[in-house]
């Protein structure tokens, strides 16, 4: 994802689902003891802060339908500090 472009409703979606799922595995314990919202942002190799905004949205508006283009959340890029 480019830093600082919208997120599209398809990339709000596949945040939201993976974080559903992440969400179960930590349930069924097995998150070794990494959060959720670290899990999800390293799967999708997106910000930590994107899904954060993307996730409070969705805990705030439950039910949302996210594939309409009217919630705007800026995404950030992951930087990996081990490619510097």
């Amino acid at each position: 994802m480019t830093r600082g472009k919208p997120l599209t409703p398809q990339e709000k979606c596949r945040i939201v689902k993976a974080h559903e799922y992440f969400t179960s595995e930590e349930k069924a314990g097995r998150s070794w003891d990494v959060g959720t919202r670290e899990r999800v942002a390293a799967c999708l190799d997106i910000g930590l802060a994107t899904v954060a905004r993307v996730i409070s949205f969705w805990n705030k508006n439950p039910g949302t339908n996210l594939l309409r283009r009217s919630a705007h959340v800026i995404a950030s890029t992951r930087h990996p500090s081990s490619e510097e």
